[in-house]
């Protein structure tokens, strides 16, 4: 059995699985993709995130492929609206700006890092399909390229996006909202 299993390999759950690899625990990752997927998203993590990448020691590689700034311009290609918008962070702080990467770039500097994880194993092509809950572990469905396999964990960590399967199958909604013209 493992001790955890993450479904969704983009930087929140590989970031996850080192958190954890580092406390001991085996982890194993599930990801629908064969691998990083190249699309620029969610560019822009504030201090309270590179103080995380500090911690788990992913920042010095992360801000050598982005980059600092104080200012994110935002452009609605749907409305035509622009607008920048400036930070304001105390110069004692760590990092009193936002550093500037696309997601796929965040997540291959972690991906570079889990060879120093023998404990983390990914699994990628393979898509979560299901899952059944038990007092002490929780059973996943996962189809693989060799057919479906089930998976058993004492934790599972749904970090598989906004339409995540995970949340599905547990009868979670996603909470918040999307502006109607967005």
């Amino acid at each position: 059995m493992e001790d955890v299993v993450i479904v969704g390999g983009g930087p929140v759950g590989l970031i996850s699985a080192i958190a954890l690899a580092r406390q001991g625990l085996q982890v194993r990752v599930v990801e629908a993709e064969p691998g990083v997927l190249p699309t620029p998203r969610a560019m822009g993590y504030a201090r309270q995130v590179l103080d995380h990448l500090m911690l788990l020691d992913l920042f010095d590689d992360a801000a050598k492929v982005g980059f600092r700034s104080n200012e994110m311009a935002f452009r609605f290609i749907k409305t035509g609206e622009a607008f920048v918008s400036a930070f304001s962070y105390p110069e004692e702080l760590d990092h009193p700006y936002v550093l500037t990467l696309a997601i796929d770039e965040l997540t291959n500097v972690v991906v570079s890092h889990l060879p120093r994880y023998p404990q983390i194993t990914c699994d990628w092509g393979s898509r979560f399909v299901q899952l059944t809950q038990f007092d002490d572990h929780v059973s996943l469905e996962v189809e693989t390229n060799k057919g479906r396999e089930t998976i058993k964990a004492r934790w599972v960590i749904g970090a598989d996006g906004g339409r995540s399967g995970v949340r599905k199958a547990i009868g979670q909604e996603l909470v918040g909202y999307t502006w109607p013209d967005r």
